[in-house]
């Protein structure tokens, strides 16, 4: 059966090529899962223009008569994230990751010492099958339930918890986020992002592990006029630099 991938969104977000220093202990590869918003939130070529001496690992949502599925499916056992830094999804559901076992081995390779950033978006979270799944509990979030995916009525997006991710970041563009996922932030868990009060951009723990989620979602069509989508904001670049070098630091 021929695997169909799912059309990617809106318009891709230009990087510069100024390179980041991967500190020395970080392992080489690091699993990319392109979803529906991976055009948004983490556009092709982002690892190799951030950290060059990476390999990147990438594979694409498809969509079967079953169901959504990797074209390069998950691995189903721990021995085959031994070399992989970390793992990125972008607005991936569960069921995507190869059945059970295949959700399992993701919490057991974060629970083991491993990285995880993931991203919101409409097949994301509430809609994302995370509910009663193995994410459930890796996350620094608790999902409120299937529709958890909200618009915004003051779109501003706010700094949180004062950090060395978000410190001196210039926010006169007021940038703006238009939906956005409703969750809980976990006890220990950092918010250093907030719109409407809500959590935006949260980190955390889970055994040997840390944890990224950006619950933004993107939105169809363009932002009103002289409004900054968070996603295309001049210090994006910089703050998802600064989550990725967060991610890739020593230590749990």
């Amino acid at each position: 059966m021929r695997v169909t991938p799912v059309p990617l969104c809106l318009a891709f977000l230009v990087l510069s090529s100024v390179a980041l220093s991967l500190p020395a202990a970080a392992q080489p590869t690091v699993m990319v899962e392109q979803g529906l918003g991976s055009q948004t939130y983490f556009p092709e070529g982002t690892l190799a223009s951030m950290y060059p001496q990476l390999t990147e690992s990438e594979a694409f949502l498809a969509r079967l008569q079953s169901g959504f599925v990797l074209d390069q499916p998950f691995p189903r056992k721990l021995e085959a994230l031994q070399e992989v830094r970390a793992i990125i999804l972008n607005d991936i559901p569960a069921s995507a990751l190869n059945g059970f076992m295949g959700r399992l081995t993701l919490r057991r390779y974060v629970e083991q010492g491993g990285r995880l950033l993931m991203f919101g978006g409409p097949l994301s979270f509430g809609k994302g099958d995370i509910t009663g799944s193995f994410l459930e509990d890796l996350l620094p979030v608790t999902v409120t339930g299937p529709w958890d995916l909200v618009k915004a009525t003051n779109s501003e997006v706010q700094p949180g918890r004062a950090s060395p991710v978000t410190q001196g970041l210039t926010w006169e563009d007021r940038p703006r986020i238009y939906y956005y996922h409703k969750v809980l932030p976990k006890p220990g868990a950092e918010v250093l992002l907030t719109c409407e009060g809500q959590p935006l951009l949260v980190t955390g723990r889970y055994g040997q592990g840390r944890v990224a989620v950006f619950l933004g979602a993107f939105m169809t069509g363009e932002p009103p006029a002289n409004e900054t989508f968070l996603y295309q904001w001049t210090g994006y670049r910089l703050l998802l630099g600064r989550v990725l070098r967060w991610l890739f630091e020593k230590g749990p």
